[in-house]
C-alpha cells in the first residue's frame, strides 16, 4: 500500500510540476496576479504595538485593516498554528496538531527540532498558500515559514530556506525587497511567506510585561516592517502585506506550577507541554478507567481539565485524528505543568485557551487590495487563507475550514 501511495504521490508531483511550466497561461497569471506577502512575528502579542506606540503598525492599521486581536487555533503553540495560517485549517484536520506529538500509525514522534520529520511532507496536510499558488501558475518563496521546507503534496515553493536563527531579521526583509525589485516578472514571488522570531525569544526569557527587554526588539521590528511598507508604497504594481502572528504571550509563576511527574500513571506515552499533556494508552488500557485514576491525581485547588482528546472542548470540531492522544489534559491560565518542583517567576508561555486575552495574536492588513482604517473584531487565523486566495484570484480548497465572508469586508478590487 505504501508503495502505491508513493507512486501516487510522484505522479501529483509530476502534473503540477508540469502544469506550472512556461506555458502561455502561466506567463499570463504570474504577470497579472497581485502579489501576497505573509509576515509572521512569533510570539508578537495583540497589545504589543498600542502600548509600545509603534508607528509603522499603526501606519498600517490607518491606511490598511487591523484586528482587536486575532484568535489562535488550540493549541495557541508556534507549529500548529502558522500550518493553519498556511492552510486555513484547524491542526486536527492539516495534521500539525502540536510542537511535539505522536502518531501511532507510523510509530514515530513528530519534533521541531527534528530536522528528518519537519522536512517531510508525509507529515503535512492541507494545501498550502504556497503549494496552491505554484499549481495555478504563481510563483512563490518563503523564507523559514512553517511546512516550507518539505514537500507538501510533491511540492515546496520555487525558493525557500532551511531554517538558520542566526539570519538576521534585517537580512530576511533584504531578501523579500530583493524578490519584489526583480525586474522579471517571471521571476517575482507572488506568493511570499516570511518568519521573525525575536517577540517568541524575548517573551520566553522575560515574560510579555518586561517592557525594558521587550522594547529594543519590538522597535527593531517596527522598523523592518516601515521597510516593507516603503517599497509596498514605491511600487508601481499591486502588493498587499499581511503581518500576523501565532498566539500571543503569558507570564508564569512558581506558585502555580503542577507537578507533572506526580500525575503521570499507567499509559504508554506522555507528553508533556506545560500549558497541555497528552496521554498515549496502551491497546489494552481502558480510557475512561485511566481519566478516572488521572483525576484522583491532580492537586486540589489545581485547574486542570481532564478529556478524552478528540472531545477537547477547545478543538474545532470533534475529531478522530490519532496524533491528538487518548487523552488531553488542559491547564487553565495560570496553571501550567512543569517537571520541576523548583520553578522560577518572570517567565513567559503560551498554548493556553487562545480565547484569553494572554494568548492574543495580531492582525494586519495593508496594499492596494486592502480597504483603508478597517478596524475588525476578534476573529480564528483560519478566515486569513481565504483572504489571501481571494487576493491572488485562487479558488479556495473544499477542505478548506477557513471562511472567506469573515475577512471580505476589508478586500477592494
Amino acid at each position: 500500500m505504501m508503495f502505491f501511495r508513493q507512486i501516487a504521490v510522484f505522479a501529483l508531483a509530476f502534473f503540477a510540476l508540469c502544469s506550472c511550466s512556461d506555458s502561455s497561461e502561466t506567463k499570463e497569471a504570474q504577470a497579472e496576479s497581485p502579489t501576497v506577502i505573509l509576515l509572521s512575528l512569533d510570539g508578537f502579542r495583540y497589545d504589543y504595538a498600542e502600548r509600545f506606540n509603534l508607528p509603522n503598525f499603526k501606519r498600517m492599521a490607518d491606511k490598511g485593516a487591523s484586528a482587536e486581536r486575532m484568535l489562535s487555533c488550540f493549541p495557541s503553540k508556534t507549529f500548529p498554528n502558522h500550518y493553519s495560517l498556511a492552510t486555513g485549517m484547524y491542526p486536527e484536520n492539516h495534521g500539525i496538531v502540536d510542537n511535539t506529538f505522536f502518531d501511532p500509525e507510523r510509530f514515530r514522534t513528530y519534533m521541531i527540532n527534528d530536522r528528518d520529520a519537519v522536512e517531510d511532507g508525509t507529515w503535512y496536510g492541507g494545501t498550502p498558500i504556497w503549494v496552491h499558488a505554484k499549481r495555478n501558475g504563481l510563483r512563490s518563496a518563503s523564507y523559514f515559514f512553517v511546512g516550507s521546507e518539505a514537500a507538501v503534496q510533491g511540492l515546496r515553493p520555487d525558493e525557500y530556506y532551511k531554517y538558520d536563527g542566526s539570519v538576521s531579521n534585517d537580512d530576511r526583509i533584504s531578501k523579500v525587497i530583493e524578490w519584489l525589485d526583480r525586474e522579471d516578472p517571471a521571476k517575482r514571488p507572488k506568493v511570499i511567506c516570511c518568519y521573525f522570531s525575536t517577540m517568541d525569544d524575548l517573551g520566553h526569557r522575560y515574560g510579555p510585561n518586561n517592557d525594558e527587554m521587550l522594547r529594543s526588539g519590538l522597535e527593531a521590528i517596527d522598523d523592518q516592517v516601515g521597510r516593507l511598507l516603503d517599497k509596498i508604497d514605491a511600487l508601481d504594481r499591486k502588493v498587499n502585506l499581511i503581518v500576523v502572528s501565532d498566539h500571543g504571550m503569558a507570564e508564569m509563576k512558581a506558585e502555580h506550577a503542577v507537578y507533572f511527574p506526580a500525575i503521570q500513571t499507567g499509559g504508554y506515552r506522555w507528553l508533556n507541554s506545560a500549558t497541555h499533556a497528552r496521554v498515549y494508552l496502551n491497546e489494552d488500557e481502558d480510557v475512561d478507567a485511566m481519566i478516572t485514576k488521572i483525576k484522583t491525581r491532580i492537586p486540589e485547588g489545581a485547574q486542570v481539565a481532564v478529556h478524552k482528546s478528540g472531545n477537547v472542548p477547545l478543538l474545532g470540531n470533534e475529531s478522530s485524528n490519532k496524533r491528538l492522544g487518548d487523552i488531553t489534559l488542559v491547564a487553565s491560565y495560570p496553571y501550567y505543568f512543569s517537571n520541576r518542583k523548583n520553578n522560577s517567576d518572570g517567565w513567559g508561555t503560551h498554548g493556553f485557551d487562545p480565547e484569553i486575552d494572554e494568548m492574543g495574536a495580531i492582525f494586519y492588513a495593508y496594499g492596494d487590495n486592502i480597504k483603508a482604517n478597517q478596524k475588525l473584531d476578534a476573529f480564528r487565523n483560519i478566515h486569513v487563507y481565504p483572504l489571501m486566495c481571494r487576493i491572488l484570484g485562487l479558488d479556495i480548497p473544499d477542505d478548506v475550514d477557513g471562511d472567506p465572508a469573515v475577512l471580505d469586508s476589508i478586500y477592494q478590487e
